[in-house]
């Protein structure tokens, strides 16, 4: 509801966006959500049945890391959604990536407490250290169709000749985990290239003119 209709899509008018996101907000905050504020539309009546269904399900006193990871989610969406290029020239490519991370790594805190229930202390640390590289990843995989959306990510964002290297910061930031956050160990090391370099390579292998776009824009 929140990323692809409400701010990827034209579904909902521009003006009942900002009463839809406080409405989702102040529900994630305190585990009540409270509708009579939006318009009569059918987003609405499915926002409040999932909405009941979710803190039914998982009570909001009893699931703070839930909530609390939701609301830091929504807000580094909601803040994404409305950046603009010229934001970014102002302030730096790198300025994106707190951002980038801490949407990354809330929506997969989020999926596995609603899929697991329970999960120990160092999941939090190794889900907030790692999943900045799933999300660039991701963006280079999905570049080609980002700009033709007009999406803004590090891979659309039309770097200066003094800015940071998305590319280089994906390997490098992979290079990152492996030592710090694992240690160096080998299996890491191992999983790391098989789903980064190797995935990556297969995929431009049949894409020759995509690595010849990359090899261009990127040192």
């Amino acid at each position: 509801i929140i990323d692809d209709t409400l701010q990827d899509s034209d579904y909902v008018a521009p003006e009942d966006k900002e009463r839809y996101n406080e409405t989702i907000l102040q529900a994630i905050r305190t585990g009540e959500i409270d509708s009579s504020g939006l318009p009569d539309h059918p987003l609405a009546e499915e926002l409040e049945r999932v909405s009941g269904y979710l803190f039914r399900a998982f009570p909001h006193r009893e699931y703070p890391n839930l909530y609390n990871a939701g609301e830091s989610m929504f807000l580094a969406q909601d803040s994404d959604s409305l950046k603009r290029a010229e934001d970014v020239t102002r302030t730096g490519l790198a300025s994106m990536y707190p951002g980038i991370v801490i949407k990354a790594a809330m929506t997969r805190i989020v999926a596995n407490i609603l899929g697991r229930r329970s999960l120990d202390d160092s999941y939090y640390s190794r889900s907030i250290n790692i999943n900045f590289i799933n999300q660039l990843r991701d963006d280079l995989q999905d570049r080609d169709k980002d700009r033709r959306a007009g999406r803004l990510t590090p891979f659309t964002y039309e770097t200066g000749p003094d800015d940071t290297n998305p590319l280089y910061d994906l390997f490098a930031y992979s290079a990152y985990i492996t030592h710090r956050v694992f240690d160096n160990h080998p299996g890491v090391a191992e999983l790391v290239t098989r789903h980064g370099a190797a995935r990556m390579a297969s995929g431009f292998v049949t894409r020759p003119e995509k690595t010849g776009d990359l090899i261009r824009y990127y040192q």
